[in-house]
């Protein structure tokens, strides 16, 4: 995503038919090394509902009767996911990725 660009990773993820890509694991998405790295540091709970609000495009009340669990849990654990994985690029900017 470039300087000027509006078009956010959300925007990105749906219109993932131009990628050509069918799974449900939110890492299969991923292309930049960091995030990726970031994404495995947190739940795979955390990762089901980033992938069901961010590639599915579901809505926090929607992921949490998809996962028989409250609106409150989910919308919390996708709160405390988006933290952590902002918190480990944020510490790891600028670190080479190989």
């Amino acid at each position: 995503i470039g300087d000027n660009s509006e078009i956010s990773y959300k925007d990105l993820a749906e219109h993932r038919e131009d990628f050509e890509i069918e799974s449900d694991n939110l890492l299969d998405y991923i292309i930049d090394s960091n995030l990726y790295k970031a994404l495995q540091d947190i739940t795979s709970n955390q990762r089901k509902i980033l992938y069901l609000v961010y590639v599915k495009g579901f809505t926090d009340s929607e992921v949490s009767i998809l996962l028989n669990k409250s609106q409150q849990a989910v919308s919390k654990s996708r709160s405390k996911a988006l933290k952590k994985v902002r918190k480990y690029i944020e510490g790891n900017s600028g670190k080479s990725t190989m």
